[in-house]
């Protein structure tokens, strides 16, 4: 994979877990728990996702804590998120 498409990933990543509704979404229902459930996640937020795209989306680490969801990028080891619970 090309430096310009991983970086358009980790790009699309931030840009989907820091939309508003995706925010929401996690905040009601908490993290994923499988990858039926992360699919289903991206499907309702994502207009006609591709299997790329579903896959590009879906290389985030959850880190659970009692007062907060932080989302992690897994390609840079970024903080993308850190969501109140």
């Amino acid at each position: 994979m090309s430096n310009d498409k991983m970086k358009e990933n980790v790009e699309d990543r931030f840009r989907f877990y820091r939309s508003e509704e995706v925010k929401k979404y996690l905040k009601k229902n908490g993290v994923p728990k499988s990858k039926a459930a992360m699919k289903a996640l991206i499907e309702s937020y994502t207009p006609n996702p591709d299997a790329e795209t579903v896959e590009s989306l879906t290389y985030v680490r959850f880190a659970v804590h009692p007062q907060q969801i932080n989302i992690w990028d897994k390609t840079g080891g970024k903080l993308i998120i850190s969501l109140e619970r």
